[in-house]
């Protein structure tokens, strides 16, 4: 992959991308943008110049697209198809359209911006093409009535938090490449402390479960069922350590401490690890 050094739009942050992908994503600010590739393929198959900026929508002037990005949205419409020529959705640029309730993209965007959705309260379905390759923070933050939504597989970066506020979802699929683990776990297998490490990436809500949906359910999983399995596992965890500290027992092994250096004989940790 012939990756090259390029510079964020939105924060001005000097990033390297991927030069052969039309699209990519900030990882500081998490903002989309068109990399050149793309720029100069729109350019010249639409025999325009970058500058030039596209209005669709007749006397409502819904879109503001300029080379393939749609830099504002100033309609009013409850349900928008975006424009087949539109690549990139970018940062905030459906941000307050709280009379939106769906929206459909063309198979040609492949990047969503930095709050491009957010606060967009009556927002009930979004239908995010299969090859959309990254999305950025807060895209989703504050769409209360979402209920569903799938992430696709093409999905090679996510700048969390994603879908705070989202006290709607009842189901949410998104590729585990993208989770903040080094290799795709099994859910029910995290840590408790991964766990809270993930529903703080995807809803900005570190061991606070009262943003996180009641009746969400995570790639199959349900996630208030699974909070409550890995809390009586370290609740049953505290419990044994007590246990064999109290009886003068390695409080990580159980095993026996050594009386002159006060180290486990077994994991040779200290009483203070």
């Amino acid at each position: 992959m012939p990756f090259v050094q390029a510079k964020c739009t939105n924060c001005g942050d000097n990033l390297t991308v991927d030069a052969s992908r039309d699209a990519a994503i900030c990882g500081s600010c998490g903002g989309a943008f068109i990399v050149e590739k793309a720029v100069n393929h729109y350019n010249t198959t639409n025999h325009i110049q970058a500058g030039v900026v596209h209005v669709y929508g007749g006397n409502s002037a819904d879109f503001v697209i300029r080379a393939g990005v749609l830099e504002k949205y100033n309609g009013a419409a409850t349900e928008v198809v975006v424009p087949d020529g539109v690549k990139v959705i970018e940062a905030e640029a459906f941000k307050g359209c709280s009379g939106l309730e769906k929206v459909v993209m063309s198979e040609r965007v492949q990047g969503i911006g930095a709050r491009a959705f957010f606060g967009c309260s009556s927002l009930k379905e979004i239908v995010i093409p299969k090859y959309v390759q990254g999305i950025g923070a807060q895209a989703f933050e504050g769409c209360s009535s979402l209920e569903k939504i799938v992430i696709p597989e093409s999905a090679e970066q996510i700048v969390g938090p994603v879908f705070g506020g989202c006290h709607s979802l009842q189901e949410l699929i998104i590729p585990p490449k993208v989770l903040p683990m080094s290799e795709p776990e099994v859910l029910c297998d995290l840590e408790y402390k991964k766990f809270l490490g993930l529903m703080d990436f995807l809803f900005g809500t570190y061991a606070d479960f009262s943003r996180v949906p009641e009746n969400l359910w995570l790639n199959g999983v349900h996630i208030q069922g699974l909070r409550e399995l890995h809390m009586e596992e370290e609740r049953q965890g505290k419990a044994q350590q007590k246990a064999w500290r109290d009886s003068g027992r390695c409080e990580y092994c159980g095993g026996q401490r050594s009386f002159w250096a006060d180290k486990c004989k077994v994991c040779g940790k200290g009483k203070y690890g």
